[in-house]
């Protein structure tokens, strides 16, 4: 009996031991402050793009995972004009595997796709990786006002992790962005 209970007790342990499940649920995270209620219009974001970046460092997926975010703003009111002034501008970026190396750079008080003033400057930029962060700008202030993120979107090799629940998973992030008022 004494060896049952003893045998117990370390599988109990063992268990504890045991890693968690990754959680892959959604986050949001926006400026409570702002009026959703003002914008219409969006584009998307041109760059500069981070070197390597999983999100935007190959066109073809760039484009399908744009096209399944163009969908549900289509559905919630907005318009895309991607050649005229807007009123937001999306963009997409991930997590990187390591630590990155700081960047300096010169910036006019635009997203990189971070915000800063005027002037050099240096910046490290880390996510969780393989995480598809959509960030959402407001054109006329050059101020973040929403960001999306979805933890382990992208594979260790850049890929998408499951294109089957690419639509699902980018429409439970965007659930809680607001519909365009017309």
């Amino acid at each position: 009996m004494k060896r049952m209970h003893g045998l117990a007790v370390v599988l109990l342990l063992l268990t504890g031991c045991a890693s968690a499940p990754v959680d892959m649920s959604p986050r949001i995270d926006y400026d409570h402050g702002t009026d959703f209620r003002i914008y219409k219009t969006y584009r998307w974001f041109d760059g500069p793009f981070l070197p390597g970046d999983p999100a935007t460092r190959d066109e073809p997926q760039y484009r399908t995972v744009r096209d399944a975010i163009n969908l549900v703003l289509r559905e919630k009111g907005y318009d895309w004009q991607q050649f005229s002034p807007t009123d937001l501008v999306f963009h997409v970026h991930s997590g990187f595997d390591g630590v990155e190396k700081p960047e300096s750079w010169i910036t006019y008080n635009w997203y990189k796709p971070w915000w800063g003033g005027y002037g050099p400057m240096a910046e490290i930029s880390r996510y969780d990786r393989g995480t598809l962060v959509l960030d959402v700008i407001d054109a006329k202030n050059t101020t973040l006002i929403w960001r999306g993120m979805l933890p382990s979107f992208y594979t260790p090799e850049g890929g998408i992790t499951d294109v089957e629940t690419l639509g699902p998973r980018i429409r439970e992030v965007l659930k809680e962005f607001p519909a365009a008022i017309r």
